[in-house]
């Protein structure tokens, strides 16, 4: 739902939409989440994770913040 909206508001706006989100619905009326999430992580493939503590703050009260 929220891709078909974000086509149709591109689309009023008179940007080429199908270049922008290239995803198709498949048959059963639902984009491919795997396929929009691969997509995503490549993307945004410079950001480095953070887990819990991980960083060596122990002395910070912030050590636990992710």
């Amino acid at each position: 739902m929220v891709l078909d909206k974000a086509k149709k508001i591109g689309t009023l706006l008179g940007l080429d939409m199908e270049n922008i989100l290239p995803y198709q619905k498949k048959d059963d009326g639902f984009y491919d989440a795997q396929e929009i999430l691969r997509d995503l992580i490549k993307a945004s493939s410079g950001v480095k994770r953070r887990y819990m503590s991980q960083e060596d703050w122990n002395d910070k009260p912030y050590r636990n913040f992710r």
